[in-house]
């Protein structure tokens, strides 16, 4: 489509936007000057094809601009997109595939990369990497509403769009997008170029991230995600063999084929099967890895956000366990800034296969600490050495929460049993009280803290001071450290011997099922062999 463009005085109906003073003297250049105001009238073979919308000079181009042109009032809904390489003597459409019915409010040029435009339309956000040719909806989380403005902040390269209800959506860090062409969408996986993280300790201004008791009135936008975010393409879903075989049997059903039955062995094998996992390796200068992500399996786009530190000292849990907003989740310390890689890679039934090439990036601190630490890598050094203690001693105290429960059962169990000694309960309440005592000196008292009365500071306590901390590491917590590891040893000997009475309980029970199943075989009955170990 060619068409030819007039420019007269009167009322603004449409509006001309520019983002430097070159672009707006080269706009004005091609759409005229008036005291009034501008207006921009399209006509196409002498019939007017409608108001525009949004006129954007190229970011790139001297002699190129753009428009997003509207004529619903007119009862054409069709999107009209155009492009001019003239300075607007001539006009092509590059409404490309968009959908019929979407009126094109506003387009915005990327600043880098010539072909990748946003055009906002009156069912969302699009973008094309190829000139026009082919327009994608944005997803992660664009509204399906009217977006009447679009704008590039390109420091950051952020695109930011302005909604017809008022609001304001931001896709943070849109770089990405420039390294997708026809070319690199038939790769089978994509790890895109990370951009620099800053490092620093986020503001909690009401001792939460989010609203806290603040109430639903109080408005309050998630932020970017804090530490370095990677950007990853999927050509497929990871799919589970299950999964990969009923979607194979519908599409044989689909065709009219048989469908036959795959056999147990392969239904065994798919029970037995590992999910399959995406997995981001960071590694640090040394080569040395700092910490394994998991990310979305799906196909498409995804993003995953690292939080710049070492994982977290405490036992690692197979479920969240939920927590108040003001509650902190746990975490290890932070890494040294320097250069980091991190590597793709895709994890099918316990095997990792990489996936794409690694990307390096830089992790810099904005050294906004009052009190720094000047050697950040002796400081590392010591929060990992504290780290370490401080998850001995939290295995520790989650295996003696489990003896004090297996206790219970011991105490039942002795109780059920006629055989056994009144000796053993004795004993298995002196190890009751044991584990309870170095429990106290461990984690702290708990029946002065359940009464909110001062108490000294528990082994614990003393070592997780400063594994959070950016600040100097003080004589003070190198003496807390000291008294920990000592103290630790010696709750370590004191459960030892709690243990060893555990044994020896245990070991009644397991001469009590050899007796029984003496008897048992006395009278032509074998025991099965399930019940070997005693639940005692």
């Amino acid at each position: 489509m060619r068409v030819h463009s007039e420019c007269f005085t009167g009322d603004v109906m449409g509006s001309l936007r520019c983002d430097c003073r070159e672009q707006l003297e080269a706009a004005l250049e091609l759409v005229g000057r008036s005291e009034c105001g501008l207006v921009l009238y399209l006509r196409q073979e002498g019939r007017g094809i409608g108001l525009v919308n949004k006129i954007r000079a190229s970011r790139t181009d001297k002699d190129a601009v753009f428009a997003a042109v509207d004529s619903h009032k007119t009862g054409d809904y069709a999107p009209y997109l155009l492009r001019s390489d003239d300075r607007g003597r001539t006009w092509t459409s590059i409404a490309g595939d968009l959908p019929a019915r979407t009126i094109v409010w506003a387009v915005v040029q990327d600043h880098v990369k010539r072909d990748l435009l946003f055009a906002g339309t009156e069912f969302g956000i699009y973008a094309t990497v190829n000139g026009g040719k082919n327009w994608h909806k944005l997803g992660g989380g664009v509204p399906v509403v009217s977006f009447r403005d679009l704008e590039i902040q390109e420091r950051e390269n952020d695109l930011v769009g302005a909604s017809f209800g008022r609001s304001f959506f931001v896709l943070d860090d849109y770089s990405p997008l420039r390294h997708i062409d026809e070319r690199a969408l038939a790769e089978s996986a994509i790890l895109f170029p990370v951009k620099k993280a800053l490092s620093y300790i986020p503001l909690r201004p009401i001792d939460s991230p989010a609203k806290n008791s603040l109430g639903e009135t109080f408005y309050l936008a998630p932020n970017p995600p804090f530490g370095a975010v990677f950007t990853y393409y999927l050509k497929d879903a990871l799919k589970p063999a299950a999964e990969a075989r009923r979607d194979a049997e519908k599409k044989l059903l689909t065709d009219g084929k048989p469908v036959t039955f795959p056999g147990w062995d392969v239904l065994r094998k798919e029970e037995q099967e590992l999910k399959p996992e995406i997995v981001l390796t960071v590694t640090d200068e040394a080569g040395q890895v700092v910490r394994r992500i998991t990310g979305p399996t799906g196909k498409g786009l995804h993003r995953v956000a690292w939080d710049l530190r070492y994982p977290a000292v405490d036992p690692t849990q197979l479920e969240t366990a939920q927590r108040e907003s003001w509650e902190y989740a746990p975490q290890g310390p932070l890494v040294v800034p320097g250069t980091f890689t991190v590597t793709l890679a895709r994890k099918a039934d316990g095997v990792l296969t990489p996936l794409g090439a690694p990307s390096r990036f830089v992790v810099e601190s904005l050294n906004l600490a009052s009190l720094p630490e000047k050697d950040k890598a002796a400081l590392l050094a010591y929060q990992k050495k504290a780290g370490e203690l401080q998850r001995a001693m939290m295995g520790t105290a989650a295996a003696a929460e489990e003896a004090l429960k297996s206790l219970s059962y011991v105490r039942k169990s002795l109780l059920d049993t006629p055989k056994a000694d009144p000796k053993l309960m004795e004993q298995a309440r002196t190890i009751d009280v044991g584990i309870r005592a170095a429990m106290r000196d461990l984690a702290g008292d708990s029946t002065v803290g359940r009464r909110s009365e001062a108490r000294l500071p528990s082994l614990m306590d003393r070592v997780s001071t400063q594994t959070g901390s950016t600040g100097p590491v003080t004589k003070t917590v190198l003496r807390d450290y000291e008294i920990a590891a000592e103290g630790f040893g010696e709750v370590l000997e004191r459960l030892g011997k709690g243990e060893a009475s555990m044994l020896e309980i245990e070991g009644f029970g397991r001469r009590a099922l050899i007796d029984l199943k003496k008897s048992l075989r006395n009278l032509g009955y074998e025991l099965p062999e399930a019940a070997e170990e005693p639940a005692v």
